[in-house]
């Protein structure tokens, strides 16, 4: 006959263990959330939101060669990131994007290119084995573009933008007539060609640009906050 304490006992001694690996679980995800270099946990101050911190910055010294040039440095992002890398592009800098959430055709993308990840994702941040990798805490677009801009000491000029396309990344872009580019974009007011000549063109994707008021306006204006800023 079957005792019925040494049941209840069995039974709270299972309940015991799956509290056990419940709060070993907890405690495993909350390091890797707050993941510092090498692994190790850092700590937190409760006072200063996550997204109001600097991001943060790793890499091991023999990779020192991937950003050591701010004017050659290129770039990969991540799927949690991509619309940084629009804004990039349009001060001529070379992003790729990594659309899909595969860790590892990240790092290879940033291995075989020389290139330095750009992240917002903690996980992916802890998983660097000592490639040049940024974890980005802010979420605003144009702050992300300046903490980089900053960081990397990477000077902009007004001779470098529209050098690289924003669509595609490709930096083969060429000056085109109106008559050329007048079926692409079937402006209703045939004036509008002649206020907002010259256009480029992407010779890959075949994207159409040119320097609308606003969109000198808005670039000068981050040139500025980026001058400021260093």
């Amino acid at each position: 006959m079957e005792d019925k304490n040494s049941g209840k006992k069995q039974k709270k001694e299972n309940s015991k263990v799956n509290v056990s690996k419940k709060e070993t679980k907890s405690n495993q995800q909350e390091k890797e959330q707050k993941c510092g270099e090498d692994g190790v946990e850092k700590e937190t101050d409760s006072k200063v939101s996550y997204q109001e911190k600097p991001g943060e910055f790793t890499f091991l010294p023999k990779y020192k060669h991937v950003f050591s040039d701010p004017n050659n440095i290129k770039f990969v992002i991540d799927n949690m990131a991509i619309r940084l890398a629009k804004y990039l592009r349009s001060y001529g800098l070379d992003a790729e994007v990594q659309a899909e959430k595969d860790t590892d055709s990240l790092f290879e993308t940033a291995k075989t290119e020389n290139r330095v990840i750009i992240t917002r994702d903690q996980k992916t941040f802890c998983k660097r084995g000592g490639w040049p990798i940024y974890l980005l805490h802010k979420t605003n677009t144009e702050q992300q573009l300046l903490e980089l801009l900053e960081f990397f000491k990477i000077d902009r000029t007004k001779k470098d933008l529209l050098l690289r396309c924003v669509k595609c990344n490709s930096n083969e872009m060429t000056t085109v007539g109106i008559e050329t580019v007048k079926p692409l974009l079937e402006w209703q007011n045939e004036k509008d060609y002649e206020l907002y000549k010259p256009f480029w063109q992407c010779t890959k994707c075949k994207k159409v640009y040119w320097k609308g008021q606003t969109d000198r306006k808005s670039q000068q204006q981050r040139l500025d906050d980026s001058k400021a800023a260093s």
